[in-house]
């Protein structure tokens, strides 16, 4: 996940998107490359259902600490405001 973000940052989300969805294919709840994939997908790719789609899982987790589930649901906010 960690490599995905640095693609992102570096300007190369497509990449980045493609080697967090490699990790997933290993575990497919990690929160930590879902958070980052929700990222990536919203601010990189403009593409706020495909981030949406990452925060559903990710809020699907039922041992998300609280404070991470806060900012899920900022995340789903912006996915649904455009900003």
């Amino acid at each position: 996940a960690y490599l995905g973000w640095m693609d992102h940052l570096s300007g190369a989300p497509e990449d980045g998107e493609a080697l967090v969805q490699r990790g997933l294919a290993v575990d497919d709840d990690n929160p930590l490359a879902l958070a980052i994939l929700a990222v990536i997908r919203l601010d990189g790719l403009d593409d706020p259902a495909g981030a949406r789609e990452a925060l559903d899982r990710l809020s699907a987790n039922p041992n998300l600490p609280e404070e991470l589930r806060v900012s899920v649901e900022e995340m789903r906010a912006r996915t649904e405001t455009g900003s």
